[in-house]
């Protein structure tokens, strides 16, 4: 039987994530767990390939790394990062196999700055648009990969179902952002309790507003990278006219980046 690490690695990608992230919970019997970890493993070991080297061209190209930044560009993964993981999951409930391994793996990542070339001046607040200008360039929020995780989990004091696979999750389960940190519309939402491979994310308010978040589905974290990626680690460019982008400096980021 040819396991689904195998179909992955053969590049089946897209839909081995589909198939794992639609058995929601039952990832969490034998053989399937073993083979969906390794999935997860080897997925973000791709992943930190493609940010190393997004962050190397930056650097090479002289990117100014904004002072927003609360890590840096980078935090690998040491001791503390599975002690805090250790402590959400005792304390909250799993993690998604997908955003696990990304920490476990890859770190906490930054890349909040701008480009003295670019004609827009990368802005680290959401809430930024085209008609604020800053050294005489306008400021647009582009989006920059930008995970972070939350030191605590918080209560999600309704019923929530997980529109990737189908499962409910009662009141009082948990959320914990990722991202910024900040709770405001660029945040990124998953959902901590039950054993899955993937999680939509939700994309909401301050919390206290769970009402007026988007229940509809959006896309799943290993999705979000998939975006990210394709625009050389800056999203956000996709909604910035095509005029002010720097393409040239985004195909040279998306060069060489491994599908995940």
């Amino acid at each position: 039987m040819v396991t689904y690490l195998e179909r992955y690695r053969h590049g089946d990608r897209e839909q081995v994530w589909a198939e794992l992230t639609a058995m929601g919970s039952a990832i969490d019997t034998e053989p399937v767990y073993a083979d969906a970890l390794a999935v997860a493993s080897t997925t973000m070991s791709r992943a930190g390939y493609n940010f190393f080297s997004i962050r190397h061209k930056l650097v090479a190209s002289g990117y100014q790394f904004s002072s927003c930044s609360s890590i840096g560009t980078v935090l690998l993964p040491n001791t503390k990062t599975k002690a805090l993981i250790e402590n959400i999951e005792h304390s909250y409930g799993l993690l998604p196999l997908s955003v696990k391994a990304w920490f476990e793996i890859v770190g906490e990542v930054n890349l909040q700055g701008s480009h003295p070339d670019w004609k827009v001046r990368a802005s680290c607040e959401p809430d930024w648009d085209y008609t604020q200008v800053v050294d005489s360039r306008i400021s647009v929020a582009v989006e920059p990969l930008n995970l972070l995780l939350a030191r605590s989990a918080h209560h999600f004091p309704v019923e929530w179902i997980d529109y990737c696979s189908g499962e409910v999750y009662p009141e009082h389960s948990f959320d914990l952002t990722i991202g910024d940190g900040r709770r405001g519309d660029d945040s990124l939402t998953v959902i901590v309790g039950k054993m899955k491979m993937d999680s939509c994310l939700l994309y909401g308010p301050p919390l206290g507003r769970f009402d007026k978040y988007r229940m509809e589905p959006i896309e799943t974290f290993v999705q979000y990278l998939r975006r990210s990626f394709e625009w050389g680690g800056f999203p956000g460019f996709a909604k910035v006219p095509e005029e002010l982008r720097p393409t040239e400096m985004l195909n040279y980021l998306r060069e060489g980046l491994l599908p995940i």
